[in-house]
């Protein structure tokens, strides 16, 4: 009997070690990291005199022979500035947690949207259906799209691996850059933004995933709605997951996922996917002047998705069951 009590003793412990284990194995993701000692800072001027500051991660053993995707970020409203920090600091920092993620060997841009601009020139951010005819593109945005050119003539960058993701306002812009620019990317995610869903035919054939808080008051997710409803209709390649009881603030949850990074990097553009063309020119030149209404901080979104474990359970499974078979025999061999 003292046997069997110590060899269930044992089982307990043997268990109680790969428990640890195996949250040490899901704690793989950091809880803070500091994104400007992993992004260097510059600045750029487009052709028409818009400065833009920017924050480039490069990764840690980049090699020019090779050739690197690239992930362009937008940031949301409340980032908007010239302290070229706010934007890595939001978001796409969330990714860079997760040490192990493919992140890490891309080239990643955040550009950083002067305070008095917009991504795109909307009259506010609950005007979710505007019409891409009817305002230019903004200055900020024309210039992302020169520093996205001017960093390919620099860097060893995948001209097919270029990719656009965006939160809130940056949402709207990662809309508008693929309306107006539909060759430059090879795969989008656009968060909690609005879009022109007249405009679904230039983008059918481009993979986006796209994601909105059900509940979002700032941005309301009916503009996604229709776009991801436009896209369906013309048998776009789009996904869309949308967030139950959720607000606006879902960036934390969904840039903490384990899927989206190498749902981007999965694409390429060589497949020679067809797009249109034609150029989005806007029926009127003047910009919209209205007041924005600023990005929440609402604290809204779901956490839980960064405890995700990676853990090593399928591996300790079988040793354990194998250990309690032989506990069960000894058993089975004292009764008789």
């Amino acid at each position: 009997m003292k046997k069997i009590i110590t060899l269930l003793l044992f089982a307990s412990l043997v268990m109680s070690l790969c428990a640890g284990t195996m949250l040490t194995a899901g704690a793989e993701k950091l809880e803070t990291i500091d994104m400007t000692d992993l992004f260097r800072a510059d600045s750029f001027t487009s052709s028409k005199g818009t400065q833009l500051n920017y924050r480039i991660y490069i990764p840690e053993n980049y090699d020019e022979s090779k050739s690197y995707p690239m992930i362009l970020f937008l940031h949301g409203a409340d980032q908007r500035g010239n302290d070229n920090v706010s934007q890595i600091k939001v978001g796409i920092s969330e990714a860079f947690k997760d040490t192990s993620s493919p992140i890490y060997d891309c080239i990643v841009v955040a550009p950083q949207c002067p305070a008095d601009d917009k991504w795109v020139n909307v009259k506010a951010w609950t005007f979710v259906d505007y019409e891409a005819t009817s305002i230019r593109e903004s200055d900020s945005l024309a210039a992302v799209v020169e520093l996205i050119a001017k960093l390919q003539s620099k860097y060893s960058i995948d001209k097919n691996r270029l990719y656009a993701t965006g939160l809130s306002m940056g949402g709207y812009g990662t809309w508008d850059l693929l309306v107006r620019h539909p060759k430059l990317f090879a795969a989008a995610m656009p968060l909690c933004g609005g879009a022109d869903y007249r405009q679904a035919s230039r983008i059918k054939n481009i993979p986006i995933w796209t994601f909105h808080g059900e509940k979002d008051e700032i941005v309301p997710c009916i503009g996604t709605e229709k776009m991801v409803a436009e896209l369906e209709k013309l048998g776009g390649n789009c996904k869309y997951t949308p967030i139950p009881d959720a607000g606006h603030a879902i960036w934390p949850e969904v840039y903490a996922r384990e899927d989206v990074i190498p749902w981007l990097l999965s694409h390429s553009k060589s497949s020679g996917t067809p797009v249109d063309e034609t150029v989005v020119e806007p029926e009127e030149t003047e910009t919209t002047t209205e007041t924005n209404t600023t990005d929440t901080k609402s604290d809204n979104a779901n956490f839980l998705s960064r405890l995700g474990c990676k853990g090593s359970f399928s591996a300790t499974l079988p040793s354990l069951t194998l250990l309690m078979a032989g506990v069960a025999a000894i058993c089975k061999k004292k009764k008789h």
